[in-house]
């Protein structure tokens, strides 16, 4: 019996959920559509997570009351509907690159020339996929 107690509580401490991020009273919360509420705790990733409020994500992570631990996340929605990249820009001659942290390729981002003064700058970007790790620009945010 103890034993049992202790492989449902290993269980329910991992979680995956998906849902929208937004801030309020200044914390980091992922909304599901179930009407659950999570306090998020990103560590280091904190920094991209605060700008991205109004985007879908699927996290996963240690659960414990209405507080996830993150240990990994993704972007889903950049809230218009559209799966975006994120990752940091940079320029190699007159190229411009994107180190996308979702696929861990690199992109290079074509007419984004409003990128160019962006070197070493997380952003999230939405666009087109016009050919092979190439990136038509439509929106961009700094994340920063």
């Amino acid at each position: 019996m103890i034993s049992s107690f202790f492989i449902f509580l290993a269980c329910s401490i991992h979680h995956n959920t998906k849902g929208l991020i937004f801030q309020e009273e200044g914390k980091l919360q992922l909304g599901t559509v179930e009407g659950r509420t999570y306090i998020l705790h990103a560590g280091d990733d904190t920094a991209y997570l605060d700008h991205l409020g109004g985007c879908g994500a699927t996290v996963s992570g240690t659960r414990f009351a209405r507080h996830i631990w993150l240990e990994k996340w993704h972007i889903t929605d950049a809230g218009d509907g559209s799966e975006p990249f994120i990752g940091t820009i940079a320029i190699q001659g007159v190229r411009i690159i994107l180190r996308d942290m979702n696929t861990g390729q690199e992109l290079e981002i074509i007419e984004g020339e409003d990128l160019l003064s962006l070197d070493g700058a997380p952003i999230l970007i939405t666009g087109i996929i016009v050919g092979a790790h190439q990136i038509q620009l439509i929106e961009y945010r700094v994340l920063e």
